[in-house]
């Protein structure tokens, strides 16, 4: 059973994978924003006590409503209360409250050091799906729809539509990035 008592998930050195995956879990969301045009699934982590959920912007931008779905089965309701469409980034006030977790600066990462994914690839079937992989490259710069985003964490733990807004977690079990995109067409390109 998964602990959903509000409170602070604080981080801990020399974790294994799945330690950080069952400590981090609670904290981390899918995502279901509803547009005139249909439904779009992405993902999200709590990163400040109160439920405020940090994610994409392109989950959450124009959506009607948002519908989060927990660790532990259960679902809120959400409202988007920050966002910046040129970080890529979005807040959504979560209507429960649940636990968050820890952010470390990217500065602290180093070309080959352990991540971890966790996101909703595809469909809520898959909602909660965790991955590993390593740190690629560090500093990139994209083109996406003929603007640039730039200081971007290049890593191989395996992201699919859907993990957008999703965490990158270090080994301490702390945000690092917040999964953005993929390259199109390759296997092991993931950008945060």
């Amino acid at each position: 059973s998964i602990d959903m008592t509000p409170r602070l998930i604080s981080s801990s050195d020399n974790l294994s994978t799945s330690e950080v995956i069952n400590s981090v879990e609670a904290a981390t969301v899918a995502i279901k924003s509803k547009f005139l045009s249909g439904d779009a699934i992405g993902s999200g982590v709590a990163v400040a006590s109160d439920g405020y959920i940090l994610t994409n912007n392109h989950v959450v931008e124009g959506a009607i409503s948002v519908t989060l779905y927990f660790a532990n089965g259960e679902t809120s309701g959400g409202r988007v209360v920050w966002r910046d469409a040129g970080l890529d980034l979005a807040i959504v006030k979560s209507d429960k409250n649940i636990p968050y977790v820890e952010m470390s600066s990217s500065k602290n990462l180093l070309k080959g050091q352990d991540v971890v994914a966790i996101g909703t690839p595809l469909s809520l079937q898959f909602e909660h799906t965790a991955t590993k992989g390593i740190v690629s490259a560090l500093n990139r710069t994209i083109e996406v729809d003929n603007s640039y985003m730039q200081n971007l964490i290049q890593h191989d733990a395996s992201i699919n539509p859907g993990n957008s807004g999703g965490p990158l977690f270090n080994m301490r079990g702390q945000v690092v990035g917040i999964n953005t995109l993929k390259a199109d067409g390759a296997e092991g390109l993931g950008f945060a």
